[in-house]
């Protein structure tokens, strides 16, 4: 057994609170009561919202409040369109300057990794001679260090094809 010297402690200051702990579930074992209680009812919402009309569970309900009139018949239901509803694009609002700063500029801005820096007509040429489908898809999958759409994983194709455009002709 080694021996204790003057300075070393037989308790770290990280156990104290741990000490505590323990000893408050031994003195007063009943006060404790979420260390009784399963995950599910620790997570537990406080209350439910009961909506007028509904059976709630265990819900107190006050016999004699007046009694909630019901409500009036819905109206007969809207004829379905016959036209197809255009729905707005994914893209609308896409801030190409914003999301480069984003995604690609740590990188494409300094050349990490090798990563083409912007407005290097040189270094982009043979890249871009690939053609757009071939980008996209390299784009998509992601290169060497590159990681798949650049992060950008809400851009669409043709945003990743307006990227590229970006930086290719992008001055420094």
């Amino acid at each position: 057994m080694k021996p204790v010297s003057d300075n070393a402690s037989i308790f770290s200051a990280a156990s104290i609170p741990a000490l505590l702990f323990t000893a408050g579930v031994l003195l007063f074992p009943g006060q404790l009561s979420l260390a009784d209680q399963s995950a599910e009812e620790n997570l537990a919402p406080i209350s439910k919202l009961c909506l007028a009309g509904e059976d709630c569970v265990g819900a107190k309900v006050n016999e004699a409040a007046a009694p909630v009139a019901a409500a009036p018949a819905p109206a007969a239901a809207p004829e379905p369109v016959a036209e197809p509803v255009q729905i707005a694009q994914a893209d609308d609002g896409f801030d190409l300057q914003a999301t480069y700063q984003m995604f690609c500029f740590a990188c494409h801005s300094t050349g990490l990794s090798g990563a083409p820096l912007p407005g290097d007509v040189e270094a982009w040429a043979p890249r871009m001679e690939k053609g757009r489908e071939e980008i996209i898809e390299i784009m998509n999958r992601g290169l060497n260090a590159m990681p798949p759409k650049g992060l950008c994983m809400t851009c669409t194709d043709d945003q990743l094809w307006e990227l590229s455009q970006y930086m290719v002709t992008l001055e420094q």
